[in-house]
C-alpha cells in the first residue's frame, strides 16, 4: 500500500513537471501602431487573442504609438535597417523579421508563429542597439513651431490691430498704467483663445473618422496650400518693397478691419478695464483668425503627427511666441516710445516680415510633403 502511494506521488510529481514544460510558449515582438488606426485596433484586440487561442501561446509585445514623434522616427530607422520601403502600420518586428501592413500581418504572422513553435525557436525583443539612432528625419519640430509662432505674432494683421488699440487708448487719454493693465489682460485673452482654437483643431483633425487613411491626403492639400501662401507672401514682399501696402494680398479684408476697430472702440469705453480687455482679446482673436490662421492651420496640421501631450506642449510654445510681440509692444509703449514710432519701425520692416513668411511657408509645405511621401 505504501509502495502504491509512493508510486502515485512520483507519477504526480513528474506529471507536474511535464505540464510545466508543455506550458504555452511565449512569443515576444515589437508592434508599431497608431492610436487612431482601426486596423491596429483589430490586430491587437481581435487578431492577437485568436492567435493565442489557436496556438496556446502567450503574445508579449511592446506597443509603440507612431503618433509620438520619437516612435515614428524609431520605426523609420528600423525600416531602413531591414531595407524595407514601407512603414505602413501595423508593423511587427519579431526576431529578425519585419512585417508591415494589416494584410501582411494577418497573413504572415500566424505562419511565423507556427514555425517558431514547431521548430522550438525562441523569440526575443529585437535589439534596438543595432539601429542607428540618428533618425533620417532631423527633429526640427521645435524650431518651426517657435519660428511660426513668432512670425505669426508680428504679421501685419496682428501688429496693426495692437497699434490701433494703443493709439485709441491714447486718444481716450487713458493713463499708461491703464493701458498696461489693458494690454496684460488683452494679451492673456488672445493667448487662451488661440490656444483653445489650436487644440480644438488639433483634436478635431486627429479624431476624424479614418484619419490614418486620409492623413496623407490632408497633408498633401495643406502642403499645396502652404506653397500657394508662400508664392503670395513673396508677391506681397515685392509689393511691400514698393510701399504698396494696400495692394498686399495676405491681409485682413477691409470689412474685418472695420469690425475690429469698431469692437475696440466699443469695448474700451466700457466700465471694467479687465472685463473689457478680456472680451476684446477674445473677439479680436476670432476676427484676426482669417489672417493669422494662414500660418496657424498648417502648423496645427504639421503637429498632428505628434502625440497628444507633445502636440499640446508645442501649441503652448507656439502661442507663447505669438504673444511675445504683443508684450514687447506694450512694454515699449509703457517705457515712453509712442505708438507712431513703433508703427513706423514696423512699416519699414514689413517687406522683411513678408520674406520670412515666404520662407516659413516653404518649410511647412516641404515638411508636410516629406511626411506624405
Amino acid at each position: 500500500m505504501r509502495k502504491c502511494f509512493l508510486f502515485y506521488i512520483i507519477v504526480l510529481f513528474f506529471s507536474t513537471i511535464s505540464i510545466s514544460y508543455t506550458a504555452p510558449n511565449m512569443i515576444k515582438f515589437y508592434l508599431f501602431s497608431s492610436s487612431d488606426c482601426n486596423e491596429c485596433y483589430k490586430i491587437k484586440y481581435n487578431f492577437f487573442p485568436e492567435i493565442e487561442n489557436k496556438f496556446n501561446i502567450k503574445l508579449v509585445y511592446k506597443d509603440f504609438d507612431i503618433m509620438e514623434e520619437k516612435n515614428f522616427e524609431l520605426l523609420l530607422n528600423i525600416r531602413d535597417y531591414f531595407k524595407k520601403e514601407d512603414a505602413e502600420v501595423p508593423v511587427i518586428v519579431i526576431n529578425n523579421i519585419y512585417i508591415s501592413g494589416f494584410k501582411n500581418v494577418y497573413e504572415q504572422f500566424p505562419k511565423i508563429v507556427e514555425g517558431y513553435i514547431r521548430n522550438n525557436i525562441k523569440t526575443e525583443f529585437f535589439n534596438l542597439n543595432k539601429i542607428n539612432n540618428s533618425s533620417e528625419i532631423i527633429s526640427l519640430s521645435f524650431l518651426p513651431v517657435v519660428y511660426a509662432g513668432l512670425l505669426d505674432g508680428i504679421n501685419p494683421c496682428a501688429f496693426a490691430t495692437i497699434i490701433f488699440l494703443i493709439s485709441y487708448l491714447t486718444y481716450l487719454k487713458r493713463s499708461k498704467k491703464t493701458i498696461l493693465v489693458t494690454g496684460i489682460f488683452y494679451t492673456l485673452a488672445v493667448f487662451v483663445t488661440y490656444l483653445l482654437i489650436g487644440f480644438g483643431s488639433f483634436e478635431g483633425i486627429k479624431r476624424l473618422p479614418f484619419f490614418h487613411k486620409i492623413s496623407m491626403f490632408i497633408n498633401l492639400i495643406i502642403a499645396i496650400f502652404a506653397y500657394i501662401l508662400a508664392f503670395l507672401s513673396l508677391k506681397d514682399f515685392f509689393l511691400a518693397k514698393k510701399a504698396k501696402f494696400k495692394e498686399m494680398i495676405l491681409q485682413l479684408p477691409d470689412s474685418f478691419k472695420i469690425k475690429i476697430h469698431k469692437t475696440i472702440r466699443e469695448k474700451t469705453r466700457q466700465g471694467s478695464i479687465i472685463i473689457s480687455a478680456i472680451l476684446l482679446g477674445f473677439l479680436v482673436s476670432l476676427f484676426e483668425l482669417a489672417c493669422t490662421g494662414q500660418i496657424y492651420l498648417p502648423t496645427v496640421i504639421y503637429l498632428t503627427r505628434t502625440g497628444e501631450l507633445i502636440g499640446f506642449v508645442y501649441l503652448v510654445i507656439y502661442n507663447i511666441m505669438f504673444i511675445i510681440p504683443l508684450i514687447i509692444i506694450f512694454g515699449l509703449f509703457y517705457s515712453g516710445i509712442s505708438s507712431e514710432k513703433i508703427s513706423k519701425v514696423f512699416q519699414k520692416n514689413i517687406s522683411l516680415i513678408k520674406f520670412l513668411t515666404f520662407i516659413l511657408f516653404l518649410i511647412l509645405g516641404t515638411v508636410l510633403l516629406f511626411y506624405t511621401f
